[in-house]
């Protein structure tokens, strides 16, 4: 027993000897095997397996986890035979002579470099612009085993510091000739330039940093136009001058280029609005201005000494049918955006109205884009400002509107020069005490005339032998001279007829017949003269509206039944201030049969009219202010 116990005892003591001694590890790392990988052998030639991760797939001691010594001799090598014996490229081997042939092949390590990449401090391969700087990126170089062989390569990286932009323009100009204009930045209220003279133009904008350059958009009327210049503020398009625009813009921003990639580092942006105003006075001035009154149009005089005489309105005459015209009519000009016609009326009254103003009660002032405007006072009645005698100035003028905003601009302005005419009056003459009104036609029949063979009476009617003929006379006077008295009328109306007389009635050459209900007499002056012996005379013509008809040739006054009544004994003299007219109406007896007939009581009326009271050329007469009913009971 003790001799086994010493027998083991010496063998475990031989044991750890030559575990010590004879077979301990002896680390061998051979110039092929890789990187920091090697096979480690026993003394007695056997060999420990380490895991491979070079090899693909990484060779693994799987069948032999423990890496237990393993016994020389390919068919005893679990590692070198198990996995990793089926790949021919592995960088874990054991250069033994003897084993060589049966041992995994091992590549020889070659080459000697490496790529340097771009990062860090430096990320860009490439930069062009401003804010660029460089530097270089090295790398170790290795063999193909992965082993430093000493050296380094490298390559030239950027990076980009993007530099900031220029400033914002704090301003943009346009320069016509040598005037700057400061362009405005509402687009409401666009700065105006004027360019009534054309003149070079040049754009600008204030200075700014170095290294900078400038965009100008919109330089021409309605264009997207990009005007690029470098290193400038102040611009000039090619043509010397901008095509017109009623309002137009610049664009202003500066720039620089800028890394990585030369771009444009825009600055912010300044929008200047302008309006290019060419709107010139306008030339010319009007050269008449016609003024309509109760549709009678006269031609005004611009004469202050001589001026032209219009007819008294009537009661039907408003603010809105009493006309101003300016003559002549103009087109817009291409200047403006429109165009249009004032008038300022200065109403004198009698000479009581000695100041003007366009807000005064007489006066005002109207315009508008038609030359047409109403005779409009403000404050005072038509009737008023146009009662007969009075005077008055109005200036006619032209406007045109700017392009750029309201404003007008006026022509010179033109006088022109009224006077209202004064209608003539009915005298009284020499009436007895009794007589009505004396602005009426005088019945001048004597006491023989008023008796009948059978001693009948009567000084208000007339019969086949009382006040037959019916002698009228009219006297008439004129303020203005009575020159210009042309004519005189007495109308007889049936009770309840008065307002069938016309207002403004025609003169016609032709006479068909009269009603009985209206019995009336016109003459008038023949050939502009009274000294003719032969006026003419015109009755109211019943089939043609009341016109009046000529009768000059046969005095006769006739119904659809025949003769009703003769014109008789016409006379006409000029005395002194007066014109007296002298009628006399002879009437005839009704005959047997006879349906058509005067007969009842007639009102009275009559009137003197001078040369402005005949319209339309002399072919109309102005009746309107007749004396109308005026002898008390008529006749």
């Amino acid at each position: 027993m003790k001799h086994r116990i010493n027998i083991k005892f010496i063998l475990l003591i031989l044991f750890i000897t030559f575990s010590l001694i004879g077979i301990g590890y002896r680390k061998e790392t051979f110039a092929l095997c890789g990187r920091t990988y090697y096979c480690a052998c026993a003394s007695d030639g056997s060999y420990f397996c380490y895991d491979c991760p070079m090899c693909s797939p990484p060779l693994s001691c799987s069948d032999n986890p423990s890496c237990v010594e393993i016994l020389r001799g390919p068919e005893e090598t679990t590692c070198f035979g198990g996995v990793c014996s089926t790949y021919n490229l592995y960088n874990c081997c054991c250069n033994y002579t003897e084993w060589e042939n049966n041992s995994p092949i091992c590549n020889p390590c070659t080459g000697c470099s490496c790529t340097p990449t771009c990062g860090g401090d430096y990320p860009l391969s490439s930069c062009s612009g401003l804010g660029c700087s460089s530097g270089d990126r090295c790398c170790n170089k290795v063999d193909s085993c992965g082993d430093s062989c000493g050296g380094q390569s490298c390559k030239t990286c950027y990076v980009c510091n993007e530099p900031a932009a220029p400033a914002t323009p704090t301003s943009v100009s346009l320069r016509v000739g040598t005037t700057d204009y400061n362009l405005s930045t509402n687009s409401s209220s666009p700065t105006i330039i004027d360019y009534r003279n054309g003149g070079t133009i040049k754009v600008f904008s204030n200075s700014t940093t170095t290294n900078y350059k400038y965009d100008v958009y919109n330089a021409y009327t309605g264009g997207t136009s990009l005007l690029d210049y470098s290193g400038t503020t102040q611009i000039q398009p090619a043509s010397g001058s901008l095509a017109y625009s009623p309002i137009g813009r610049f664009e202003a921003r500066h720039y620089n280029l800028k890394c990585p990639d030369n771009s444009r580092n825009y600055s912010g942006t300044r929008t200047g609005y302008y309006c290019m105003e060419r709107n010139v006075k306008p030339p010319t001035t009007p050269t008449g201005m016609n003024m309509t009154i109760d549709g009678q149009t006269y031609a005004l005089s611009t004469s202050a000494v001589e001026p032209a005489v219009v007819k008294y309105p009537s009661t039907n005459a408003t603010e809105t049918n009493t006309k101003l015209h300016i003559l002549p009519t103009r087109s817009t000009p291409s200047t403006a955006s429109a165009s249009g016609y004032r008038v300022e009326a200065n109403n004198y009254g009698l000479g009581e109205w000695t100041s003007f103003g366009c807000a005064r009660g007489e006066d005002f002032c109207n315009e508008g884009a038609t030359n047409e405007h109403n005779f409009s006072p403000n404050t005072e009645t038509l009737l008023d400002v146009l009662r007969q005698g009075a005077e008055g100035k109005i200036d006619g003028k032209y406007y045109d509107v700017n392009e750029c905003d309201t404003t007008k601009v006026y022509s010179d302005p033109e006088d022109f020069y009224y006077r209202v005419n004064n209608n003539p009056n009915l005298e009284p003459g020499d009436p007895e005490p009794g007589d009505p009104d004396p602005n009426c036609p005088n019945i001048v029949n004597d006491e023989n005339d008023r008796i009948s063979t059978r001693d009948c009476v009567s000084a208000t009617h007339t019969g086949i032998e009382v006040n037959n003929p019916l002698k009228f006379e009219l006297i008439g006077s004129d303020p203005d001279g009575v020159d210009e008295i042309k004519g005189a009328i007495v109308w007889l109306s049936k009770d309840g007829t008065i307002g069938q007389i016309p207002d403004f009635p025609t003169i016609t050459g032709t006479y068909q017949h009269s009603d009985p209900n209206h019995i009336a007499v016109m003459i008038m002056q023949r050939d502009g003269s009274w000294d003719n012996d032969s006026p003419l005379i015109y009755a109211p013509d019943s089939a043609n509206g009341y016109n009046w008809g000529n009768i000059t040739s046969h005095g006769e006054i006739r119904t659809t039944d025949g003769v009703m009544a003769r014109v008789e004994n016409v006379d006409v003299n000029v005395n002194g201030e007066n014109v007296n007219f002298y009628i006399e109406l002879s009437f005839n007896g009704v005959t047997s049969g006879q349906t058509v007939y005067p007969e009842g009581s007639y009102d009275i009326s009559g009137l003197v009219f001078d040369e402005h009271m005949l319209l339309a050329g002399g072919t109309v007469v102005d009746q309107f202010y007749m004396s109308t009913d005026c002898r008390a009971g008529g006749w």
